[in-house]
C-alpha cells in the first residue's frame, strides 16, 4: 500500500511540475508582449515627459544666468557708449 501512495505523489508532482513548466511559458510570453506595448504605456509616457521637463527647467537654469549677466552687460555697454 504505500508504494501506491508513493507513485501517486510522483504523479502529482509530475502534473504541479508540468503545470508550473506551462505557467511560466505562459508568464514568459505575456511579459513579452507587454514588454512590446511598454512604449505606449501611459505611466511610462508621463515619466519620459516629466524628465524631459526637468532637464529642460535645468538647462535652462543653469545656462540662464550667464545670458542674463551678459545680456545685462552689454546693455550697459550700449547705454555707456551713448
Amino acid at each position: 500500500m504505500p508504494s501506491l501512495s508513493f507513485t501517486w505523489v510522483q504523479d502529482q508532482r509530475a502534473m504541479a511540475l508540468a503545470r508550473l513548466a506551462t505557467a511560466k511559458k505562459s508568464l514568459a510570453t505575456l511579459q513579452a508582449e507587454l514588454e512590446a506595448y511598454g512604449a505606449c504605456d501611459p505611466v511610462k509616457v508621463e515619466e519620459k515627459r516629466r524628465a524631459v521637463m526637468l532637464a529642460r527647467e535645468a538647462a535652462l537654469r543653469h545656462t540662464g544666468h550667464p545670458i542674463f549677466s551678459l545680456r545685462t552687460l552689454c546693455g550697459a555697454v550700449i547705454r555707456k557708449a551713448d
